[in-house]
């Protein structure tokens, strides 16, 4: 699992669309936009940065900036719906920094996401939706789940033990889906400081 990093990087087709597919796609880019507001987590959004298409850009230091900005990252949501080599190389990207990957994909085309993709080791989760407010309500329990994981890798860092670490997932990480926004690392760390408290208390 990778350090503590403070956003999401949102991968998808953006190269040779149509008009209409393009706006598709940063639809899917705004809904994820969304929801990682809503999960008080930053999305990282290629299309809004200086690679995007639309401006002129070597290809080197297109691939510089997002390799960066990928190993930056604390997950990448992979939209893979229509088919994209960019999007295959960042999902490779993530894989080598051990990084999360979710795939996002319309139901009626999951027949067509490569097998290669979705047998990558980095793919922890693969969300099949119908319509954008559909992803909405998939995608948000996900990634409050993946956050929430990543910070408590994020305190234990602090020299916990890994039976610890193992108990705290075991027993909070469920509850962590019904909740709002991810739990924080201090939150971890309060967590932890109350149970320690408790066996002193039982002791």
């Amino acid at each position: 699992m990778p350090n503590h990093r403070d956003y999401v990087y949102m991968s998808g087709a953006l190269t040779g669309l149509s008009d209409a597919d393009l706006t598709y796609v940063e639809g899917v880019y705004s809904a994820a936009e969304d929801i990682c507001r809503s999960a008080e987590v930053d999305l990282y959004r290629p299309d809004r940065s200086p690679t995007t298409p639309a401006r002129g850009i070597a290809h080197r230091k297109i691939w510089k900036i997002d390799y960066e900005k990928v190993l930056k990252s604390s997950v990448v949501i992979a939209y893979v719906g229509m088919p994209s080599t960019g999007v295959g190389c960042e999902i490779e990207m993530a894989r080598e920094a051990e990084i999360p990957v979710v795939l996002l994909c319309e139901e009626d085309r999951q027949d067509g996401v490569s097998r290669l993709v979705l047998g990558n080791p980095a793919v922890i989760d693969v969300v099949p939706f119908n319509t954008v407010e559909d992803l909405k309500g998939k995608l948000f329990p996900i990634l409050i789940d993946i956050v929430s994981q990543i910070n408590l890798e994020a305190a234990a860092e602090d020299g916990w033990k890994h039976s610890e670490v193992k108990e705290l997932k075991k027993s909070k990480l469920v509850a962590a889906r019904n909740r709002d926004k991810p739990v924080s690392v201090k939150e971890w760390q309060q967590i932890r400081a109350d149970g320690q408290r408790q066996k002193l208390d039982l002791g």
